[in-house]
């Protein structure tokens, strides 16, 4: 009995094993051809849930990256970054942030991510689909 739930063990996690390998494959292939890229463009939908404190919002956007610099915009906010300065527009207030852009700030730079994977993150690979 014991060797049947060793050898259980062993190929299931050998199954995921591979199925990380493929995750980790796509995700380098996908941050390879970004990085090829001097511009890129990306349209999105964000959903954001939080079943304790019964959240389940919802925003659409557009973002443009070059180099160190990106537009961004979301709903009623607009950010721009030109490398050294950053403008946070907020619409519903006609208020305008400036910060100076700080280049270590990690979560503020969207160039990160297509590499954001490689950092403390685990990575599953689901399947494909048309």
């Amino acid at each position: 009995m014991n060797k049947i739930i060793t050898l259980v063990f062993v190929v299931f996690s050998t199954c995921l094993s591979a199925q990380d390998e493929v995750a980790k494959g796509v995700l380098d292939k996908l941050s390879a051809t970004t990085k090829s890229y001097s511009n890129i463009t990306i349209s999105f939908d964000f959903t954001f849930k939080n079943t304790n404190q019964n959240i389940d919002e919802k925003k659409s956007g557009n973002l443009i990256i070059e180099g160190d610099n990106f537009l961004l915009e979301m709903d009623e906010q607009i950010i721009i970054n030109d490398g050294e300065n950053q403008w946070i527009y907020l619409k519903d207030m006609n208020e305008v942030q400036i910060i100076k852009n700080d280049p270590e700030d990690e979560m503020m730079s969207p160039k990160n991510l297509f590499t954001i994977y490689e950092k403390g993150y685990k990575y599953k690979y689901v399947g494909a689909k048309s």
